[in-house]
């Protein structure tokens, strides 16, 4: 009976380990918790702010308004325009234009003979040329004053209200400007006579002098911008 017995626990254990064993061999605890946390969180914040903000800021302001005046590339001057309907004598026309206030502007002043004149289109050498042309009148403040030896053919006056083609008034000046057709006073004094100025007539489109009591009229003029 205890022989029996032994047997019965000897199978038993046996058992157990056995149990155990397998329990061991088979264990392979497959957790394969392969957390292969493969977070390709590739932030491809391509955040291309491509800010093209290509301010082309041109600026090309040359200080002067077409509501009140002319500018030209030629000469990069600010004429005033329309000019004054009031005549002045030669005194009074350079203090008109000092005393001008135009466009937020106070710098005006009375045209040198030689800036006048490049307002004279389509009078050359005394010919009516019918387009815009420039004068070739060689009067020039300070270098060539003199009546005598400055003013010539080229000085000439053309056909009377003859100027450019588009210029429904025919005056010798571009279609753009305004005002009278007629005498303006330039500050070029005659270098042998102090008592006369020169002046340009855009009727006939000439350059000649004149007493400066006279009374003609004044388009001022500023350096832009």
């Amino acid at each position: 009976m205890r022989r029996m017995t032994s047997v019965v626990w000897l199978a038993v254990s046996c058992a157990v380990v056995g149990l155990a064993a397998c329990g061991e061999g088979g264990g392979g605890s497959g957790d394969a918790d392969s957390d292969s946390d493969s977070d390709s969180d590739s932030d491809s914040d391509s955040d291309s702010d491509s800010d093209t903000d290509s301010d082309t800021d041109s600026d090309t302001d040359n200080g002067c308004e077409a509501s009140w005046g002319w500018y030209d590339d030629a000469t990069s001057l600010c004429w005033e325009n329309p000019p004054s309907t009031e005549e002045f004598d030669w005194a009074e026309s350079g203090t008109h234009c000092d005393e001008l206030s135009l466009g937020g502007y106070d710098d005006w002043r009375l045209p040198m003979i030689q800036e006048l004149i490049s307002l004279l289109r389509g009078c050359v050498d005394g010919t009516a040329t019918g387009d815009l042309g420039a004068s070739d009148c060689g009067v020039t403040d300070p270098d060539c004053l003199d009546a005598n030896s400055c003013s010539d053919e080229s000085c000439s006056e053309c056909d009377y209200l003859s100027g450019p083609d588009g210029n429904p008034d025919g005056c010798y000046w571009v279609p753009d400007l305004a005002g009278m057709c007629e005498f303006y006073w330039s500050s070029s004094s005659l270098a042998n006579d102090t008592s006369y100025a020169w002046y340009v007539f855009f009727g006939y489109g000439n350059v000649y002098h004149d007493l400066k009591s006279g009374s003609l009229f004044a388009r001022c003029v500023r350096s832009g911008p």
